[in-house]
């Protein structure tokens, strides 16, 4: 097999190799990130609310406290629910481009007390355990495995500056 080619026919060649890896992937059929996600598993989930007020001095401006995170102040100096939890949750492929998804809410300074079933994007809270008083875990719908959403609601803080009810939103970011 003779290898030797002009100048003309490499360039011409060349080019084609580059238009042929462009459009490889619209040749092959390229797989979205969902569609190519197993139908269940563990995912990282969070729920967080910012705080304002006294609990906001407390954690530090601009801090958010996740009710994902186990971690509860002691005293005035922390260490303070401001770091997200990773692989906490468990998610289900519904079939329909939804994902069903279960969160545990395992801190016990900032407690959920009551939530809107729906936020403005169509991901719906549609079951929690509150038997112990407050949420100790939300399974909700969502439209999409890389986003954050926001529902009003209802938190109890309690530490030592500041015992009492806000209506803090809360923001539930998925990632899977």
């Amino acid at each position: 097999m003779d290898t030797r080619m002009d100048r003309r026919s490499f360039l011409k060649n060349a080019a084609l190799a580059g238009a042929a890896l462009l459009a490889a992937p619209a040749v092959l059929g390229a797989v979205e990130p969902q569609a190519a996600l197993a139908d269940g598993g563990t995912c990282t989930c969070n729920v967080w609310v910012k705080p304002t007020g006294a609990p906001a001095l407390a954690i530090g401006s601009g801090n958010v406290a996740y009710m994902t995170n186990p971690t509860t102040p002691d005293g005035l100096t922390g260490p303070f629910p401001t770091e997200p939890a990773s692989n906490n949750a468990t998610y289900v492929n519904n079939g329909d481009g939804t994902w069903t998804v279960t969160i545990p809410l395992v801190n016990t300074m900032f407690t959920l007390t009551s939530y809107t079933r729906d936020d403005s994007t169509g991901a719906k809270i549609i079951a929690g355990d509150n038997s112990a008083g407050y949420y100790t875990s939300l399974t909700v719908t969502l439209p999409a495995v890389s986003a954050s959403y926001e529902f009003s609601a209802v938190e109890h803080a309690s530490f030592s500056i500041y015992s009492g009810t806000k209506k803090w939103p809360i923001h539930i970011e998925l990632s899977i």
